[in-house]
């Protein structure tokens, strides 16, 4: 509905540029082969901007999904880090185990031996 006074007011503007160009009034007969063009090209421009306006959603859609991806990419670098990490600690864990373990072998060897 909300378009239908802008069409109104379009075609009453190109009927009056008609009525202009032709230097007298356009009886209502005229009037239809004149706007037949007229509601072709507007049925062309309104196609035109429905494939704009998908072609714009498809755009979108794909640059949504790059930059999942890349977030996922990213999580993935992220939780590796975090396992080596963990991994580095753990061995620093067990190393300092370790060396503890064998210092009280030697203190408690030294004690009894």
């Amino acid at each position: 509905m909300s378009q239908q006074p802008d069409q109104t007011a379009i075609l009453a503007y190109r009927v009056e540029q008609v009525e202009h160009a032709l230097g007298r009034k356009v009886e209502s007969r005229e009037l239809g082969l004149q706007l037949t063009p007229i509601h072709r090209e507007m049925t062309a421009i309104r196609a035109e901007i429905t494939i704009l306006k998908q072609e714009l959603a498809d755009r979108d859609e794909k640059q949504r999904k790059e930059k999942e991806e890349e977030q996922k990419k990213q999580q993935e670098e992220k939780e590796k880090q975090y396992k080596w990490i963990l991994r580095a600690i753990w061995a620093a864990v067990v190393a300092i185990l370790s060396f503890a373990s064998g210092v009280l072998l030697l203190v408690i060897q030294h004690w009894i031996g």
